[in-house]
């Protein structure tokens, strides 16, 4: 009964109904103060001021509906001035006006963001009057379901972090459960998505909503059991839940790939006169280091994201080397073998034909020749692992066959191999000393054309998401 009458405010007409609650008795003034609390907590270092009067038309003036004006402090508190609102409070048909009662509602709004400081609502930017919107919304929020849909598009991402905070402590306060606010929250931004981290709070999961047989499909979240095999990156950063409103996502296993690869794919894609690659909404992410492949790969198969791996030559490795005193002593079988952790994201065992790809015996002295490089890539491009690596291991680590020329572990071997990528890395550091893997990635890719490996891996790549 309470979703078939919609709260249906107006945010044009929110002047009116502030000023309704300040002159609104006890309850008028304590649903303001709520407002205004929140509006403190998504604007912080903000506080709302509001003010007005109600001004006689002159006599025999003609009959005309109730106008709302806006009249604010300008900077520095000196002078006042008059604004139209957006919209006119036009009254209802039943309520006939005569000369000797119209009138017109001033209101003051400013946003006092200092000790002698005030600025006028219409001048202080779209964010913060949006931010006032959304503090009605939630001031009056208890008791009710609340449908907020694209609620912080003209937010900072940190300003939306709040919104989400404040929702998180509303949903789950210390009032009757009956009294509490229930939302559906509609987005598309990760900083909204992603769960909150509020004391005292819980913070919900998002519901990912996907296209699939011209049907709209939901993929709810797991219980939060399941969760503590996700990457722990979810937990501190709302960066990641990104990955729910791509396409697809490129799984790569460091940072310089992050910044190369999508100006890479982009020139690539331009010579061919394809799709280019930024329109396709393939995200390109770092998950770190080649160990956490499998609890990324457990996150975007829950929300049925389809991925791809770019990793570096030890992750196909089924051996790892054994250090002592920092020198390599031999070779034991890799516990973060690519093929096991994706297996395991899935639940299953490893298949036969991979099992055959692992070496015989339990430890080696040097590295086995068997499985070759060659077979173990192939194997991985049917799951949709890729890689621009031609050997296992970087060479003072276990050097490789007499047949691989030029052997290379990662991108960065590559960029190093090449006498242009790598003066274009060695340019890039002369110039910046804010050096980092992203920016020398990108910078490289930016001077260079793709080197024939990166050409290879954006076929396989696309050819995969196709």
């Amino acid at each position: 009964d309470q979703l078939a009458e919609p709260a249906g405010l107006s945010a044009q007409d929110l002047p009116r109904r502030l000023w309704e609650m300040h002159n609104g008795g006890p309850e008028g003034t304590a649903t303001l103060q709520s407002v205004k609390d929140h509006f403190g907590a998504i604007a912080p270092e903000r506080d709302l001021c509001v003010g007005g009067r109600l001004v006689p038309e002159e006599p025999g003036a003609a009959s005309s509906p109730v106008q709302l004006v806006v009249s604010n402090v300008q900077p520095g508190g000196i002078g006042r001035f008059r604004e139209p609102a957006p919209v006119l409070a036009v009254p209802t048909a039943s309520e006939q006006l005569t000369p000797e009662h119209c009138f017109s509602l001033e209101v003051d709004l400013s946003i006092k963001t200092g000790p002698d400081r005030a600025e006028p609502l219409l001048a202080v930017g779209s964010g913060v009057a949006q931010a006032l919107v959304i503090a009605e919304v939630l001031g009056g929020s208890k008791g009710r379901v609340t449908v907020l849909d694209e609620p912080a598009v003209n937010l900072h991402p940190e300003w939306q972090r709040l919104v989400r905070a404040q929702i998180d402590r509303l949903t789950t306060g210390g009032d009757e459960p009956s009294q509490r606010a229930q939302f559906v929250l509609i987005t598309h931004g990760a900083s909204l998505a992603a769960p909150t981290r509020v004391t005292g709070a819980s913070s919900v999961l998002p519901t990912r909503l996907i296209l699939k047989d011209r049907a709209t499909r939901a993929i709810c979240p797991p219980d939060r059991k399941s969760t503590t095999k996700w990457p722990v990156d979810l937990q501190l950063s709302p960066e990641p839940w990104g990955l729910l409103f791509a396409n697809g996502a490129l799984l790569t296993e460091g940072a310089t790939e992050v910044g190369a690869l999508p100006i890479w794919f982009d020139k690539i894609s331009n010579e061919q006169g394809s799709v280019p690659w930024n329109a396709r909404n393939v995200a390109v992410f770092s998950v770190g280091g080649h160990a956490a492949f499998g609890s990324w790969a457990r996150f975007l198969r829950h929300y049925a994201v389809r991925f791809a791996l770019c990793c570096d030559g030890q992750a196909l490795d089924p051996c790892a080397a054994v250090k002592k005193d920092h020198q390599v002593v031999g070779f034991a079988p890799n516990r973060h073998w690519v093929f096991k952790q994706l297996a395991d994201a899935n639940d299953e065992q490893l298949s036969n034909d991979i099992r055959a790809l692992t070496p015989v015996g339990g430890t080696w002295k040097n590295h086995p020749d068997r499985p070759a490089f060659e077979d173990i890539r192939a194997a991985a491009a049917n799951l949709g692992i890729f890689t621009v690596a031609t050997w296992f291991q970087k060479v003072s680590v276990a050097p490789a066959p007499a047949n691989v020329s030029s052997p290379s572990e990662s991108i960065d071997d590559l960029i190093d191999q090449d006498p242009k990528l790598k003066a274009a890395k060695e340019a890039m550091t002369e110039e910046s000393q804010r050096r980092s893997d992203v920016r020398v990635g990108a910078y490289v890719a930016a001077l260079c054309a793709p080197p024939l490996a990166v050409r290879q891996l954006y076929e396989q790549v696309v050819q995969w998401f196709d």
